[in-house]
């Protein structure tokens, strides 16, 4: 099975309707377009550096291979870029950026955070422990794949804003009494 990194952290069951149904999704253009326009604002930011868009490389692992580029490599380090609201790190960032930096064979990358007005970077060093925990997401997304079965629904602020939201409401609703440990 092949696994996207920007699927780290999301929803579970948000990752096994992509896989399943990719076809499926309801796109948001207008969040697309901005996340476009934030990557192009960086690489003005970073011209003088000479930025590269990152290239797709795969790591296998036992069960299931991840795939994935980062948004630029510059010099050596990983830049990953999100258009946000500038305020706390979502975990899932931090995780993806990881995987890259992993996939890319380096310690140090930079999350370019880009606001209304305001663009903030962050370091980001390897963590060996955000991987295991990043793996042990794809290792159960895995086995509800294997199984097929979709994860058990877990009603956060995200549903709202899901591109899947019509295809979860069809399968039967199933809140565990826990939120789901691998979405933040």
């Amino acid at each position: 099975m092949y696994f996207n990194v920007s699927w780290v952290f999301r929803c579970l069951r948000w990752s096994y309707f992509k896989y399943r149904y990719p076809k499926s999704e309801c796109f948001d253009v207008e969040k697309i377009r901005a996340g476009l326009e934030a990557e192009k604002l960086v690489y003005k930011y970073l011209r003088p550096m000479h930025p590269k868009r990152g290239r797709n490389r795969s790591i296998y692992f036992k069960k299931f291979i991840l795939t994935g580029r980062p948004d630029f490599t510059v010099k050596g380090f990983v830049i990953e870029v999100k258009k946000s609201q500038i305020g706390i790190i979502r975990p899932e960032w931090r995780a993806q950026l990881n995987l890259y930096l992993l996939l890319e064979g380096t310690k140090t990358g930079y999350l370019f955070e880009v606001g209304k007005d305001k663009i903030r970077v962050t370091k980001i060093d390897f963590s060996p422990s955000l991987i295991r925990e990043s793996v042990r997401y794809y290792l159960k997304l895995e086995r509800f794949l294997r199984e097929n079965k979709p994860p058990p629904s877990v009603k956060t602020w995200y549903c709202n804003y899901c591109s899947y939201k019509i295809l979860c409401r069809k399968y039967p609703k199933i809140y565990s009494a826990e939120r789901d440990s691998y979405f933040h």
